[in-house]
């Protein structure tokens, strides 16, 4: 006989000796796990799927602003359905959970309602517009309640699944509501603005309209025809007060008198004349009088006088050349500098100065002057003050002009100079324009896209959840799951009796066979007796297969009676 078989027969005399040891256990346990499995409460669920269908518009018609993903729209739905105000709600027209709520407060009742709400989702890879990149999008998603009660579990789940289609519609025409509104007040907004700036834009061309930038190349061409312009007015300038110096000059050297005679048949000379003749008198006279002669004396007296008058008329002369040198420098300096250069703030003092010496040495040769005054009647004279006269007024007409081409040319630099500035500020100026006009179109077009995402939502035709499979009322109870109850409950019990018998085998010091005794001794067993059974052995036997039998009727019995029971209440 192999070890195989021995094992065997070894399992088999085991089980036969300590048979009731496992079938004992197994048999209680077993009634254990039949009364657990139909004392349990018992459970219903019930479920909806629903649908998060797409917008029957094309995207292109009514935009984008208000169309998402369901992800974000159902969890914002969840977060509100879930709430305590929700759920207690819900609770109390259904009058669930009536054994807690007379225990907890309401808080620990939502709660568990909480967990009794299954929310599973049914996502998809997408690809959204203008990403490119997958990304996970939910399409539909079921709701599960569980109660003891069939036709709560039914009622609730309906009523869960009614308040995610009815509040996803009231959220998104709220929103297209409050977005419209908004667009609409952004709109008055940027039309005010827009109104603002170009008062703005109309008032800063005004103000700057020689310094626009489309005149940049016309003040340019008059700038070069106010420079040439200053140019030829200067040179006609000078040319006029060198006329007028020379006509001075003839002037000066001209007697403004015809020659006068007094009536003792004299003439009447000019003082430089009187001088000469003077001195040439005094020369011959000192070579015959003394120092101290009378006519010696007056002839002195009268030399001093007129050398007063001739040097102070020369010095007049000298006064006004250099007056006529200082203004034709200053009209030089006037077309090639601005007023507050240094060069002519210095010859304005000059000149002005000079004039207040020219007035009074005019003044002082005028009192001395013997020759009484009388009205200039030589020709020449004449002729030369008219010409004076004439030059004067076509220097001043000259200077005139030079002073508005000088004017013309620093107003057209100071245009020049500013247009940069200028330029810059009115790009500003449009550029905000410009950007608030595309702001206004945005706005305009959002605002249509809003209405017509409206449009689409109230003829049904938009994005909305629809409940694809309605609540169900349950059949057949969800928990507790008898069969694996049972299942674990036949595992466990076979298992412990198992055990059972194993600990007894342990504990128990007898020896059952030659071997176990040669393993005990060390000795080796020459023979062995069989055990011949009495009346008393032969009764136990007997009622062991008795108990044997009832055990077994016992636990087929059990089983019928699990079956039955199941079929009638949970199927």
């Amino acid at each position: 006989m192999d070890i195989h078989q021995k094992n065997v027969l070894a399992l088999r005399d085991l089980l036969k000796r300590r048979f009731f040891f496992f079938f004992l256990p197994f048999l209680l346990l077993l009634t254990a796990t039949a009364a657990v499995a139909f004392l349990l409460p018992v459970s219903y669920s019930s479920s909806t799927t629903i649908l998060a269908e797409e917008s029957d518009i094309p995207a292109d018609l009514v935009g984008t602003p208000f169309t998402s993903f369901v992800n974000q729209r159902i969890d914002e739905l969840t977060q509100f359905i879930m709430s305590r105000k929700t759920l207690g709600d819900l609770i109390e027209r259904h009058n669930l959970y009536p054994d807690l709520r007379a225990k907890l407060p309401l808080e620990a009742v939502v709660e568990q309602m909480k967990e009794d709400i299954v929310f599973e989702t049914n996502s998809t890879n997408v690809i959204p517009q203008g990403s490119g990149r997958p990304m996970q999008a939910t399409l539909s998603f079921t709701i599960t309640y569980e109660n003891r009660d069939p036709r709560l579990a039914f009622e609730v789940t309906r009523d869960l699944a009614d308040l995610y289609v009815s509040r996803n519609t009231e959220k998104i025409e709220k929103r297209l509501d409050e977005s419209t509104g908004y667009l609409e007040a952004k709109k008055q907004d940027l039309e005010q603005e827009i109104q603002s700036i170009e008062k703005r834009i109309a008032e800063f061309k005004e103000a700057h309209a020689e310094e626009m930038p489309d005149l940049y190349q016309t003040n340019l061409e008059n700038l070069r025809e106010a420079e040439t312009e200053v140019k030829e007015q200067t040179a006609a300038v000078l040319n006029l007060k060198q006329r007028k110096a020379q006509i001075e000059g003839d002037l000066k050297k001209t007697k403004p008198y015809a020659d006068m005679v007094q009536p003792t048949g004299e003439k009447v000379v000019d003082p430089e004349d009187q001088l000469d003749a003077l001195r040439f008198e005094y020369i011959t006279k000192r070579a015959t009088m003394s120092d101290k002669h009378p006519d010696i004396l007056a002839l002195k007296k009268s030399i001093s006088e007129l050398e007063t008058v001739v040097a102070r008329k020369q010095r007049l002369i000298d006064a006004e050349k250099r007056l006529t040198t200082l203004e034709t420098a200053y009209a030089d300096l006037s077309g090639r500098t601005t007023p507050q250069h240094p060069d002519r703030i210095r010859l304005e003092n000059e000149i002005r100065q000079l004039r207040s010496e020219i007035a009074a040495l005019s003044q002082e040769v005028s009192e001395r002057q013997e020759v009484p005054a009388r009205v200039p009647d030589n020709p020449a004279y004449i002729d030369l003050q008219t010409q004076l006269k004439i030059a004067e007024l076509n220097l001043k007409e000259a200077e005139e002009k030079l002073a508005a081409a000088t004017e013309k040319r620093r107003s057209l630099q100071a245009r020049i100079q500013a247009t940069p500035s200028v330029e810059k500020a009115y790009l500003d100026l449009t550029r905000d324009y410009e950007s608030l006009k595309q702001q206004y179109q945005d706005t305009l077009t959002q605002i249509a896209a809003a209405k017509a995402a409206k449009g689409v939502e109230q003829e049904k035709k938009g994005e909305k959840f629809t409940i694809l499979d309605p609540a169900n009322l349950p059949e057949t109870p969800s928990e507790p799951n008898v069969p694996v109850v049972f299942l674990l409950g036949i595992v466990l019990s076979l298992s412990v009796g198992l055990g059972c018998v194993y600990l007894v085998e342990l504990v128990d010091p007898s020896v059952r066979s030659a071997t176990e005794l040669e393993s005990a001794t060390g000795l080796p067993v020459l023979s062995t007796i069989p055990y011949v059974n009495d009346d008393r052995d032969r009764a136990r036997a007997r009622m062991r297969k008795i108990a044997t039998a009832l055990g077994f009727a016992y636990l087929v019995g059990l089983v019928a009676w699990s079956v039955y029971y199941y079929q009638q209440h949970y199927t």
